[in-house]
């Protein structure tokens, strides 16, 4: 569901992000960091920079959308 949206991450969408990167749930944490990671706001990589593990997970290639739930 998060795939499409990495460049209409602005209000609503950014707050949802937030709300994935800072959830209990792996899952979502990952969906953020890769909707962040991909995106080419500004905003989207603020939110994403106090994430360093994830941003080297999908740099490795160990994160990436069809292994987001491994």
């Amino acid at each position: 569901i998060w795939r499409p949206i990495p460049n209409y991450l602005h209000g609503i969408l950014l707050e949802d992000v937030k709300r994935l990167l800072g959830s209990s749930d792996i899952a979502e944490n990952r969906a953020g960091a890769l909707c962040c990671y991909h995106s080419q706001l500004q905003d989207a990589k603020v939110l994403l920079a106090d994430h360093q593990d994830l941003i080297k997970q999908i740099e490795s290639g160990d994160l990436t959308w069809s292994t987001i739930d491994s």
